[in-house]
Protein backbone atom coordinates (compact mmCIF):
# COMPACT_ATOMS: atom_id res chain seq x y z
CA UNK A 1 0.00 0.00 0.00
CA UNK A 2 1.54 3.71 -0.73
CA UNK A 3 1.41 4.40 2.60
CA UNK A 4 3.08 1.76 4.05
CA UNK A 5 7.80 2.25 3.95
CA UNK A 6 8.43 -1.10 4.64
CA UNK A 7 10.60 -2.11 1.50
CA UNK A 8 10.44 -5.93 1.08
CA UNK A 9 11.65 -8.44 -1.25
CA UNK A 10 9.04 -8.96 -3.92
CA UNK A 11 8.51 -11.73 -6.21
CA UNK A 12 5.92 -12.06 -9.35
CA UNK A 13 5.05 -15.38 -10.15
CA UNK A 14 4.47 -16.33 -13.45
CA UNK A 15 1.23 -17.37 -12.53
CA UNK A 16 0.66 -14.00 -11.30
CA UNK A 17 0.58 -14.04 -7.25
CA UNK A 18 2.80 -11.95 -5.61
CA UNK A 19 5.41 -13.25 -2.78
CA UNK A 20 7.03 -10.81 -0.09
CA UNK A 21 9.31 -11.58 2.86
CA UNK A 22 10.98 -9.08 5.47
CA UNK A 23 12.77 -11.84 7.02
CA UNK A 24 15.54 -12.28 3.82
CA UNK A 25 17.64 -9.02 4.54
CA UNK A 26 17.05 -5.43 6.12
CA UNK A 27 17.10 -1.84 4.01
CA UNK A 28 16.67 -1.22 0.36
CA UNK A 29 16.41 -4.47 -1.63
CA UNK A 30 17.45 -6.08 -4.65
CA UNK A 31 15.81 -9.44 -6.54
CA UNK A 32 18.78 -10.29 -8.46
CA UNK A 33 18.27 -13.28 -10.30
CA UNK A 34 15.33 -15.76 -10.38
CA UNK A 35 16.84 -19.63 -11.11
CA UNK A 36 16.02 -21.22 -14.42
CA UNK A 37 13.65 -23.62 -12.91
CA UNK A 38 12.12 -21.35 -10.65
CA UNK A 39 13.01 -23.16 -7.50
CA UNK A 40 15.79 -20.52 -6.04
CA UNK A 41 15.93 -16.65 -5.61
CA UNK A 42 18.91 -14.38 -5.02
CA UNK A 43 18.19 -11.39 -2.83
CA UNK A 44 20.60 -8.75 -1.81
CA UNK A 45 20.06 -6.21 1.12
CA UNK A 46 21.77 -2.65 0.94
CA UNK A 47 25.35 -3.77 2.84
CA UNK A 48 23.82 -7.30 3.05
CA UNK A 49 25.72 -10.27 1.56
CA UNK A 50 23.52 -11.95 -1.33
CA UNK A 51 21.12 -14.89 -0.31
CA UNK A 52 19.56 -17.47 -1.73
CA UNK A 53 16.29 -18.39 -0.81
CA UNK A 54 13.88 -20.67 -2.21
CA UNK A 55 10.64 -19.88 -4.25
CA UNK A 56 7.82 -19.80 -3.65
CA UNK A 57 8.12 -19.53 0.15
CA UNK A 58 11.19 -17.38 0.30
CA UNK A 59 13.06 -19.17 3.14
CA UNK A 60 16.50 -18.86 3.61
CA UNK A 61 18.96 -21.78 1.94
CA UNK A 62 22.39 -19.92 2.25
CA UNK A 63 24.70 -16.73 1.47
CA UNK A 64 27.23 -16.14 -0.67
CA UNK A 65 30.55 -14.42 0.33
CA UNK A 66 30.07 -10.72 0.74
CA UNK A 67 32.87 -9.91 -2.22
CA UNK A 68 30.06 -10.93 -4.70
CA UNK A 69 27.57 -8.33 -5.76
CA UNK A 70 26.03 -9.61 -8.82
CA UNK A 71 24.76 -13.27 -9.58
CA UNK A 72 23.19 -14.97 -12.18
CA UNK A 73 22.19 -18.58 -13.05
CA UNK A 74 23.30 -20.75 -15.53
CA UNK A 75 20.64 -20.81 -17.88
CA UNK A 76 21.48 -24.73 -19.02
CA UNK A 77 22.19 -26.08 -15.02
CA UNK A 78 19.86 -24.88 -12.66
CA UNK A 79 21.74 -25.27 -9.50
CA UNK A 80 24.95 -23.37 -10.65
CA UNK A 81 25.36 -20.19 -10.20
CA UNK A 82 28.04 -16.81 -11.07
CA UNK A 83 28.81 -13.98 -9.09
CA UNK A 84 30.68 -11.43 -10.26
CA UNK A 85 33.23 -8.37 -7.46
CA UNK A 86 36.40 -8.40 -7.95
CA UNK A 87 36.30 -11.88 -9.43
CA UNK A 88 33.88 -14.07 -11.66
CA UNK A 89 33.29 -17.26 -9.71
CA UNK A 90 31.06 -19.59 -10.67
CA UNK A 91 29.12 -22.09 -7.82
CA UNK A 92 27.69 -25.04 -7.17
CA UNK A 93 24.29 -25.23 -5.10
CA UNK A 94 24.41 -28.45 -3.30
CA UNK A 95 20.41 -28.35 -1.62
CA UNK A 96 21.09 -32.43 -0.43
CA UNK A 97 24.05 -30.84 2.27
CA UNK A 98 22.52 -27.17 4.04
CA UNK A 99 25.12 -27.15 5.99
CA UNK A 100 27.93 -26.77 3.30
CA UNK A 101 25.33 -25.73 0.21
CA UNK A 102 27.86 -23.92 -1.99
CA UNK A 103 31.16 -24.85 -3.15
CA UNK A 104 33.13 -22.89 -5.41
CA UNK A 105 34.52 -23.95 -8.87
CA UNK A 106 37.15 -21.08 -10.45
CA UNK A 107 37.57 -17.80 -10.12
CA UNK A 108 38.79 -15.07 -12.53
CA UNK A 109 40.57 -11.79 -11.31
CA UNK A 110 38.49 -9.11 -12.41
CA UNK A 111 38.92 -4.88 -12.39
CA UNK A 112 35.76 -3.75 -10.12
CA UNK A 113 33.25 -1.73 -10.60
CA UNK A 114 31.11 -4.56 -12.05
CA UNK A 115 27.25 -2.88 -12.93
CA UNK A 116 25.74 -6.06 -15.62
CA UNK A 117 26.42 -9.91 -16.45
CA UNK A 118 24.26 -11.86 -18.46
CA UNK A 119 24.62 -15.37 -19.41
CA UNK A 120 22.87 -16.91 -22.57
CA UNK A 121 21.13 -20.12 -22.90
CA UNK A 122 22.66 -21.13 -26.64
CA UNK A 123 26.88 -21.03 -24.81
CA UNK A 124 26.04 -21.17 -20.73
CA UNK A 125 29.80 -21.28 -20.68
CA UNK A 126 30.03 -17.62 -21.74
CA UNK A 127 29.10 -14.59 -19.66
CA UNK A 128 28.70 -11.15 -21.09
CA UNK A 129 29.99 -8.39 -18.41
CA UNK A 130 29.89 -4.49 -18.26
CA UNK A 131 32.79 -2.94 -15.56
CA UNK A 132 34.06 0.38 -15.18
CA UNK A 133 34.75 1.97 -18.48
CA UNK A 134 34.72 -1.60 -20.13
CA UNK A 135 32.43 -4.49 -21.61
CA UNK A 136 33.54 -7.63 -22.30
CA UNK A 137 32.94 -11.85 -22.25
CA UNK A 138 34.25 -14.70 -19.50
CA UNK A 139 34.50 -17.74 -20.42
CA UNK A 140 36.80 -20.90 -19.34
CA UNK A 141 39.73 -19.01 -21.89
CA UNK A 142 39.43 -15.92 -19.28
CA UNK A 143 38.80 -12.70 -20.15
CA UNK A 144 38.10 -10.77 -23.27
CA UNK A 145 37.30 -6.95 -22.64
CA UNK A 146 36.90 -3.53 -25.18
CA UNK A 147 36.97 0.30 -23.83
CA UNK A 148 33.42 1.13 -25.95
CA UNK A 149 34.78 4.61 -26.23
CA UNK A 150 31.28 5.77 -26.13
CA UNK A 151 30.42 4.06 -23.10
CA UNK A 152 30.28 4.44 -19.10
CA UNK A 153 29.77 0.85 -19.31
CA UNK A 154 25.97 0.26 -17.39
CA UNK A 155 24.86 -3.04 -19.13
CA UNK A 156 25.87 -5.99 -21.28
CA UNK A 157 23.78 -8.32 -23.11
CA UNK A 158 24.46 -11.16 -24.78
CA UNK A 159 22.33 -13.15 -27.69
CA UNK A 160 23.95 -15.69 -29.61
CA UNK A 161 27.12 -14.07 -31.34
CA UNK A 162 26.80 -10.72 -30.75
CA UNK A 163 27.57 -8.67 -27.53
CA UNK A 164 25.85 -5.26 -26.86
CA UNK A 165 27.43 -2.90 -23.96
CA UNK A 166 25.65 0.24 -23.58
CA UNK A 167 25.51 3.28 -20.91
CA UNK A 168 25.59 6.72 -20.07
CA UNK A 169 26.57 8.03 -23.97
CA UNK A 170 25.26 4.38 -25.79
CA UNK A 171 26.37 1.61 -26.85
CA UNK A 172 27.95 -0.79 -28.87
CA UNK A 173 27.79 -3.99 -30.65
CA UNK A 174 30.32 -6.55 -31.04
CA UNK A 175 30.84 -10.15 -32.45
CA UNK A 176 32.13 -12.87 -30.75
CA UNK A 177 34.37 -14.37 -29.75
CA UNK A 178 36.95 -12.04 -30.99
CA UNK A 179 35.32 -8.75 -30.56
CA UNK A 180 35.51 -7.03 -33.47
CA UNK A 181 32.64 -3.60 -33.38
CA UNK A 182 29.55 -4.39 -35.35
CA UNK A 183 27.78 -0.84 -34.99
CA UNK A 184 26.88 1.84 -32.84
CA UNK A 185 23.88 1.54 -30.43
CA UNK A 186 22.06 5.20 -30.83
CA UNK A 187 20.14 5.74 -27.28
CA UNK A 188 21.67 8.17 -25.06
CA UNK A 189 21.97 7.43 -21.37
CA UNK A 190 20.44 3.71 -21.19
CA UNK A 191 20.45 2.20 -17.25
CA UNK A 192 19.70 -1.56 -18.31
CA UNK A 193 19.05 -3.40 -20.87
CA UNK A 194 17.95 -6.92 -21.74
CA UNK A 195 17.84 -9.49 -24.99
CA UNK A 196 14.53 -11.28 -25.17
CA UNK A 197 14.34 -14.61 -26.77
CA UNK A 198 12.94 -13.15 -30.35
CA UNK A 199 15.97 -11.07 -30.02
CA UNK A 200 14.51 -7.60 -29.52
CA UNK A 201 16.21 -5.52 -27.13
CA UNK A 202 14.59 -3.88 -23.95
CA UNK A 203 16.11 -0.42 -22.62
CA UNK A 204 15.85 1.37 -19.93
CA UNK A 205 17.17 5.17 -20.35
CA UNK A 206 17.23 7.93 -17.27
CA UNK A 207 14.13 9.12 -18.94
CA UNK A 208 12.30 6.67 -21.09
CA UNK A 209 11.66 3.23 -21.66
CA UNK A 210 12.51 1.51 -25.18
CA UNK A 211 12.57 -1.69 -27.54
CA UNK A 212 15.15 -2.23 -30.65
CA UNK A 213 13.73 -4.80 -32.85
CA UNK A 214 16.44 -5.05 -36.36
CA UNK A 215 17.00 -1.63 -36.88
CA UNK A 216 13.68 -0.24 -35.84
CA UNK A 217 13.52 2.01 -32.21
CA UNK A 218 10.58 1.75 -30.68
CA UNK A 219 9.75 4.20 -27.45
CA UNK A 220 7.44 2.40 -25.21
CA UNK A 221 7.41 5.04 -22.37
CA UNK A 222 8.80 8.46 -21.81
CA UNK A 223 8.82 7.94 -17.77
CA UNK A 224 11.78 7.24 -16.17
CA UNK A 225 12.86 3.66 -15.44
CA UNK A 226 14.63 2.46 -12.38
CA UNK A 227 15.53 -0.98 -13.13
CA UNK A 228 14.47 -3.27 -15.66
CA UNK A 229 14.92 -7.66 -15.59
CA UNK A 230 14.14 -10.82 -18.38
CA UNK A 231 11.67 -13.76 -16.88
CA UNK A 232 13.66 -17.17 -16.80
CA UNK A 233 13.95 -18.06 -20.52
CA UNK A 234 13.84 -14.74 -21.85
CA UNK A 235 10.17 -15.35 -22.99
CA UNK A 236 9.24 -11.48 -21.02
CA UNK A 237 10.58 -8.60 -18.91
CA UNK A 238 9.49 -6.64 -16.32
CA UNK A 239 10.66 -3.18 -15.43
CA UNK A 240 9.94 -0.23 -12.99
CA UNK A 241 8.84 3.30 -13.38
CA UNK A 242 10.97 5.33 -11.41
CA UNK A 243 7.85 8.16 -10.21
CA UNK A 244 5.42 6.04 -9.43
CA UNK A 245 7.11 2.29 -8.93
CA UNK A 246 4.30 0.47 -11.02
CA UNK A 247 5.91 -2.85 -12.36
CA UNK A 248 5.01 -3.25 -16.58
CA UNK A 249 5.57 -6.23 -18.04
CA UNK A 250 6.70 -6.18 -21.80
CA UNK A 251 7.20 -7.84 -25.06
Amino acid sequence: APERFDILPLLVMTDGTIVTSSALVDGMVRVLAVSPDERFVAVAGEGDPIQIATLPDLARLTSLPRRARLVTWDPTRPGELVTTGTHVERWRLDTADPDRPLSGAHAIGLRDGVTSIDADSTRPDRLGIAFGPYGGTVDHDGLRSVEPGLVTAKSASLSGEVLTVVGIYGGTRYALPTLPRLGIFPWMAVRRMVTLDDGADLVVGYSWIGRVIGQRQETLDMREGYDLSAAPGRRFAVYVRQVDRMLVRVR
